[in-house]
């Protein structure tokens, strides 16, 4: 078992690049897009720019080459990386504010704010089933290692089993709205709307909640960078802008503010390395090498701790 969870654990690292583009949903109604920018806010395009009905959360699956989108309109929807072939995956209704991906098991998840529900589906849009029944569901990111499933709505930040059980309130503060994870430092980021901050905490809420960034123009999405170690997230007021900082909140930058229209979504492209887990034999020399590093890594870190003394007991 602790085998099989380096493992698992190792490829998703790998597939954790650091980001080299951004992409973000805009606009409101039948007006919102879907663009993308490098990760400097350069060479800024239009992918998707009719066929929208309230784009919103947006989540990558490099992979695949898709990109997977809510519509507040009631739809969720994907297409190809570049913008081209969308489909519509599940005519959901509920209005759906977000979406995550569970790229090991195949499945996307969607909060429906009126339909007070959680749901999941196959990549496909198939088999279509409910995780959870609670009032107005917002934002949702999926840790598909730990097997849980964060979630905010109202004034608190909750998480369960993938499969809706053994709900737990984690924080309570303002308005909660997008959630990020970063699962090797066991944090959970969100931005609050309701009082214009940017917060971090304990993916099991043991420890005090966090201020990063405070005083911002209504934020909504957020999306993390974790090699670099940066944090970004979109701001709808004021015509709307893209910005980041470093992950402890300090070095504040405008990314994006020319051309928006109220961004609400945002996702980061690594390069083209797995996000999914593949067969052992499949498995070229440079990761199985590299798995193996992190392992033997990890067994001296073990040993030299082990070998240190009683004043700090391993956990």
């Amino acid at each position: 078992m602790k085998i099989t969870a380096l493992f698992v654990t190792s490829l998703c690292w790998i597939g954790s690049a650091s980001a080299q583009q951004l992409y973000y949903t805009n606009g409101s109604g039948l007006s919102s897009q879907i663009g993308r920018a490098g990760i400097d806010g350069s060479n800024q395009t239009t992918l998707i720019s009719s066929g929208l009905n309230g784009a919103d959360g947006i989540r990558l699956d490099v992979a695949g080459g898709k990109l997977y989108w809510a519509e507040q309109g009631g739809n969720i929807q994907r297409a190809n990386i570049d913008g081209t072939n969308v489909e519509l995956l599940v005519a959901a209704g509920g209005n759906p504010h977000a979406v995550s991906l569970d790229l090991i098991a195949g499945k996307v998840y969607w909060t429906e704010v009126a339909g007070n529900r959680i749901r999941r589906a196959n990549l496909d849009g198939s088999n279509i089933e409910l995780v959870t029944n609670l009032n107005s569901p917002d934002g949702i990111v999926v840790d598909p290692v730990g097997a849980k499933v964060y979630w905010s709505r109202g004034n608190v930040v909750r998480r369960a089993n993938l499969d809706g059980s053994s709900n737990e309130l984690l924080y309570t503060s303002g308005s909660p709205h997008g959630l990020a994870l970063d699962t090797a430092a066991g944090k959970v980021y969100w931005t609050n709307f309701g009082n214009g901050r940017v917060q971090r905490g304990d993916m099991d809420g043991s420890g005090p909640l966090e201020d990063l960034v405070t005083g911002l123009a209504t934020p909504l999405d957020i999306a993390l960078d974790l090699i670099p170690g940066k944090m970004y997230w979109t701001e709808l007021s004021g015509g709307g802008s893209l910005k980041r900082a470093n992950l402890d909140g300090t070095n504040i930058e405008t990314v994006l503010g020319a051309g928006l229209s109220g961004p609400f979504g945002i996702a980061l492209s690594p390069t083209t390395l797995p996000t999914t887990v593949p067969a052992l034999p499949t498995l070229g020399l440079v990761a199985l090498s590299t798995i193996l590093m992190l392992a033997g890594a990890a067994m001296v870190h073990r040993r030299t701790r082990s070998t240190a003394g009683s004043a700090q007991p391993l956990r």
